[in-house]
C-alpha cells in the first residue's frame, strides 16, 4: 500500500506525465474502438475476401515493424514535443481515412502508415516517460500510469461497436480518428517543448541536489 501511494503521489505531481498519460489513454481508446471492426470493414464494406484480411494486417505490420526501427532515429529530428503533435495528429487522419477507403490496397496502406507513427509515437512517448520519471520511482509510478492509461482500451471497445451497430462500420474510424487529432494541439500545451526541458532540468537539479 505504501509503493501504491508513491505512486501515486509522483503521477499526480508531474502536470506532464499526466497529460502524457491522457495521450496514451486516448490512443488506446481510439484503437480499441477501430481495430477490432478491420476484418468487417474488409469483408462487409468493402465486400473482399477473408483472405485480404491478413494482407491489410500485413501492411500494418510492415509500418510497425519501420517505426521500431526507425523511430528512435526520426524522433530525434525533432524536439519531443513536436515529435509527439506529428505523430498524434498523423495517426489520426490516417484512423478517420480507413473509414473512407474504398479499396483494399488503400486500407493496407492506411494501415501501414497508421502503424508507423503508432509505433514511433510509442518509441518517444515511452522514453520521455522514463525520463520523466526518478529511477527511484520508476517501477510504481509507471505502473501508476500503465493503470490509467491502458484502462481505457476496454471503454473503446465497447464504444466502438456501439457506434458501428448504430451508425455503420465507417463511423468508428471517423469520429477516433477526428478525436486523435483533436487531442494533439490540446495537449501540446502541456507537452510543449519548452515545458518539457524545463521540467528535465528541474529535475535534474534535483537529483543532482540529493546525490
Amino acid at each position: 500500500m505504501t509503493d501504491l501511494k508513491a505512486g501515486v503521489r509522483g503521477f499526480t505531481g508531474s502536470p506532464l506525465l499526466m497529460s502524457l498519460c491522457v495521450l496514451f489513454g486516448v490512443g488506446n481508446l481510439a484503437s480499441s474502438a477501430v481495430y477490432g471492426l478491420i476484418s468487417l470493414t474488409v469483408v462487409e464494406r468493402l465486400d473482399a475476401s477473408p483472405a485480404t484480411y491478413g494482407l491489410v494486417l500485413a501492411g500494418g505490420a510492415v509500418g510497425a515493424f519501420l517505426g521500431g526501427t526507425y523511430g528512435d532515429r526520426i524522433g530525434g529530428l525533432t524536439r519531443p514535443g513536436t515529435a509527439l503533435l506529428w505523430t498524434t495528429a498523423v495517426s489520426g487522419l490516417a484512423t478517420a481515412a480507413v473509414g473512407l477507403a474504398d479499396r483494399v490496397v488503400v486500407l493496407g496502406a492506411l494501415m501501414a502508415v497508421d502503424g508507423f507513427v503508432v509505433v514511433t509515437h510509442s518509441v518517444i512517448a515511452v522514453s520521455l516517460r522514463a525520463r520523466l520519471i526518478p529511477d527511484r520511482m520508476l517501477g510504481r509510478v509507471t505502473a501508476v500510469f500503465r493503470a490509467f492509461s491502458t484502462g481505457a482500451s476496454a471503454l473503446g471497445a465497447i464504444l466502438g461497436g456501439l457506434l458501428a451497430r448504430a451508425l455503420g462500420l465507417s463511423w468508428p474510424f471517423l469520429v477516433a480518428g477526428a478525436l486523435v487529432v483533436a487531442l494533439g494541439p490540446i495537449l501540446f500545451r502541456w507537452l510543449s517543448n519548452d515545458r518539457i526541458e524545463a521540467t528535465l532540468r528541474t529535475q535534474q537539479a534535483t537529483e543532482e541536489r540529493k546525490k
